[in-house]
């Protein structure tokens, strides 16, 4: 355990190296004091022996947790890995790697690890992760008020006695350590950052992002933004299947099939709508090089969100009607040929694709007016 020591030339009188009117090299490991009044730091041990400061500069170490918290990776002041530890879901260690110089005992969820017990101390409670239980119950299980002002019994933090998780007192993170931590072990909270990276929550920042955009081109085509941003929800919740979609448009195969942007518009749809729309522009579906100028103008979020509005206002033309917004994802989705023959037969136009932003209407709404899952839950939050 070492000290640091603020020196400062008025308080030479305390140090054990007599003063006779003069500096003396002594101090600060012969480095002497400063004349102008301001304070020296000197580290030394409890035995009072110093080292120099470049020595203890040398011991800085960097943790780069994971998203749980946990020390994944520990460098040191040059960025050289000093220790690399992998876990397994529910905190004991599966592999660690380190030298000689430095030996963490912060590990799972950056928790302090008994080495002599296995288990990490949480404040409340220790955790054993060998076997994935703590160590004792939940404080908030009991109805203390005198030791704990928090509990389960007026069905509070994370549903209280109303939440059937809550009642495994021992249980760690409802049995889900992936996307639960618990800081102090009284109660599990979710990683709410975590939504950032599902895929509704990401098609709903996309249209908070170009809202602006979105109902600029709605007014301008005389059609409804809900429309537009469907569309862009549907197609952006199509996970893999749409990332893949984009890597094989733009590296394996660029033809007028192509679908690229926040609406997967195909070349040649983009082309037909151009030149119904700007008939000046005589694109050519069968010229490469037109193909390649619309391949880079649907790679534009704001160019491709018109080429949707375009969409909507032909398909709607060719039914002779407005359609609702299932009807519209439909057809963006199938073709207006298809949407057609659905509607003349009578035929519910709601699958899997059309379907993906039915139940998400009020979000989409949301996001256009500048919110999404996680603000609307702050505000939440802040009302209760």
């Amino acid at each position: 355990m070492y000290r640091i020591y603020s020196l400062n030339k008025a308080h030479y009188a305390y140090f054990e190296v007599p003063y006779h009117g003069k500096d003396h090299n002594d101090y600060v490991n012969g480095a002497g004091f400063c004349c102008e009044g301001k304070d020296k730091k000197l580290q030394t041990y409890g035995g009072g022996i110093g080292k120099g400061n470049e020595e203890y500069e040398k011991m800085q170490y960097y943790y780069h947790a994971d998203h749980l918290g946990s020390s994944s990776y520990i460098t040191n002041l040059d960025a050289q890995i000093v220790q690399h530890v992998e876990y397994v879901p529910f905190g004991e260690v599966f592999i660690e790697e380190r030298n000689q110089s430095w030996n963490t005992p912060y590990l799972f969820n950056g928790k302090e690890l008994d080495e002599e017990t296995g288990l990490y101390y949480y404040g409340a409670r220790y955790y054993n992760p060998r076997e994935s239980v703590w160590l004792s119950t939940d404080p908030l299980s009991g109805y203390n008020p005198v030791m704990e002002v928090e509990h389960y019994i007026d069905g509070e933090h994370n549903g209280g006695v109303f939440n059937s998780f809550n009642l495994n007192t021992y249980g760690y993170c409802y049995q889900n350590p992936i996307l639960y931590v618990d800081t102090n072990g009284k109660q599990s909270k979710f990683l709410r950052y975590l939504e950032y990276f599902n895929e509704p929550c990401t098609a709903l920042r996309i249209i908070k992002t170009y809202r602006k955009d979105i109902v600029r081109t709605a007014q301008k085509y005389n059609i409804s933004p809900q429309a537009i941003a469907s569309i862009i929800f549907q197609v952006k919740t199509a996970g893999i299947r749409g990332a893949i979609l984009n890597v094989a448009a733009k590296n394996i195969k660029a033809d007028k099939t192509t679908s690229l942007g926040l609406g997967q518009i195909q070349v040649q749809k983009a082309i037909e709508l151009d030149n119904k729309f700007y008939p000046r522009v005589n694109l050519d579906i069968n010229n490469q090089n037109h193909i390649n100028i619309i391949m880079d103008v649907l790679e534009d979020p704001k160019s491709n969100i018109e080429y949707i509005a375009m969409n909507i206002v032909d398909m709607q033309e060719y039914v002779g009607r407005d359609l609702s917004i299932q009807e519209i994802t439909f057809g963006h989705n199938e073709g207006k040929e298809a949407l057609k023959k659905k509607l003349d037969k009578g035929e519910d136009t709601k699958n899997r694709v059309s379907g993906r932003s039915l139940n998400y209407q009020k979000a989409i709404k949301d996001a256009l007016d500048g919110k999404t899952f996680i603000d609307i839950r702050k505000e939440d939050e802040n009302r209760n």
